[in-house]
């Protein structure tokens, strides 16, 4: 039987997952105010945990591969994060089908926080029946469209959806282009696509076999690094210096892209964990009392109202 290790990223201390498969590593140790011992650190051994307000999740994955052998060299790979699962278990249902997360229509499902019931969509024996007949495992990739809320519109779907993301500037997308070209020939036909597309493999979650994680290692950290040198972010907002996570989930798709019809690739539903908000309730109310004035706010009753339903999903599977 292989030995597999999916590490699950915690800039907080809440959600915490332990198995024999899945690991949870606290991210930006280097500059936290709280270690989280129960976890393993990515300031430990070889890193760029400084660097984890830029590189974001990415300084976990980096931390993986230069210490491969803290993890007990497993033959596979894979990271998730604290609120984002890939749902290993396909045969159970979703709380609801219609509601996803980011973007409708899309492949990531809301749930509610983690109860009994949603471990079965995560536990090990979902997780082992895929190897190794598979090399590699990701996210269903998600079709992007624009939308009536996007503020700027810049011809490319892939381009506009960046520039509708807070916190970027067109002179980084224009960076990574450019890097990609004169850098990575043999990702040409994958980054053209990625440009006239409207496809992404969302937030850098995968499980993949050794030798394609360190390949993928090879090819995301120095273009990440040289993107970086062209940038100058010290004065940025927290949310602007998180251009390098951003761009890094292109370059995962770029390496996806490059990838699947050459391996056995399998591409799964994921979660996303809600967390409960009081102003939510208040906004329910409020589009109650609005919706008697005006038919818009009908409609955002009823979507609120479905999406706070899924809460009573966790509390019956509790």
């Amino acid at each position: 039987m292989p030995k597999i290790k999916i590490l699950i990223s915690h800039h907080e201390k809440r959600s915490i997952i332990r198995t024999s498969i899945l690991t949870p590593i606290q991210t930006g140790c280097a500059l936290a105010q709280e270690r989280f011992e129960e976890m393993l650190q990515d300031d430990d051994g070889e890193n760029i945990s400084d660097k984890n307000p830029k590189y974001c999740e990415f300084t976990a994955i980096y931390w993986a591969w230069k210490n491969y052998d803290k993890l007990g060299n497993p033959d596979y790979i894979g990271f998730m994060h604290n609120r984002r699962h890939l749902l290993f278990n396909q045969s159970l249902p979703v709380p609801d089908q219609q509601m996803t997360w980011l973007e409708p229509h899309g492949a990531v499902y809301l749930f509610p926080p983690i109860c009994p019931k949603y471990m079965s969509y995560i536990e090990d024996k979902a997780i082992w029946p895929y190897f190794p007949k598979y090399d590699v495992l990701t996210i269903k990739p998600q079709e992007f469209v624009p939308t009536k809320y996007d503020t700027v519109y810049h011809g490319p779907i892939m381009k506009t959806r960046y520039l509708n993301t807070a916190g970027t500037e067109e002179s980084f997308f224009d960076i990574f282009e450019k890097t990609v070209r004169k850098y990575a020939p043999d990702y040409q036909k994958e980054l053209d696509d990625f440009l006239s597309g409207n496809i992404m493999y969302l937030c850098n979650i995968f499980v993949m076999r050794k030798d394609l994680f360190i390949k993928y290692c090879k090819f995301i950290f120095p273009l990440l690094e040289k993107i970086d040198s062209q940038i100058a972010s010290d004065n940025f907002s927290p949310m602007k210096k998180r251009f390098l996570g951003y761009l890094g989930e292109y370059l995962s798709t770029l390496f996806f892209l490059h990838l699947r019809n050459k391996i056995k690739m399998k591409e799964l539903n994921a979660s996303f964990i809600m967390e409960k908000n009081k102003k939510d309730y208040i906004k329910l109310c409020r589009y109650a009392m609005m919706g008697l004035f005006n038919s818009s706010y009908v409609k955002k009753y009823y979507f609120l109202r479905k999406k706070l339903n899924i809460f009573k999903w966790g509390i019956e599977n509790d």
